[in-house]
């Protein structure tokens, strides 16, 4: 059964580790590697919230919500570690924390840019409930109501 809870400073380097990962990075719009410090900022920045995700107590993820300033709406983002792809995780961690968090903010929507080429993510963006919104030239958007 999956949990979550709200990121903490003690979650930084397992964030570091699991965003440094080169797959992360390649499905990533963001492929640099993001400096620790930065992480630790992400953490406490109050436009952003971080949920880490557990498995038997076990952390094997973290999905983050981007505010959007003046909007009734976030954008969500979703790194699973490694170790742990391919497990069926994403999907049900996706609906999970965005049910959660359309309801307890009260938005219009949730949405996710995903890079085309990102076939695993977008299938599990449709399979959280997600539906196609928009194409540009090298993302999707898909959108969570």
């Amino acid at each position: 059964m999956i949990k979550y809870r709200k990121a903490r400073m003690e979650d930084c380097v397992d964030l570091f580790n699991w965003r440094k990962d080169k797959v992360t990075r390649v499905n990533s719009r963001r492929t640099w590697i993001l400096p620790l410090e930065d992480l630790i900022e992400l953490v406490e920045n109050p436009n952003k919230d971080l949920f880490i995700l557990l498995n038997q107590d076990r952390k094997f993820g973290v999905v983050q919500f981007d505010k959007v300033t003046g909007e009734n709406y976030v954008e969500i983002g979703i790194i699973i570690a490694p170790n742990e792809r391919r497990k069926g995780y994403s999907s049900k961690a996706i609906n999970l924390l965005s049910s959660y968090y359309l309801n307890e903010h009260d938005l219009d929507y949730i949405f996710a840019e995903i890079k085309k080429k990102n076939h695993y993510s977008i299938k599990s963006f449709i399979k959280a409930g997600y539906t196609f919104y928009k194409n540009s030239q090298d993302y999707v958007e898909y959108r969570f109501k």
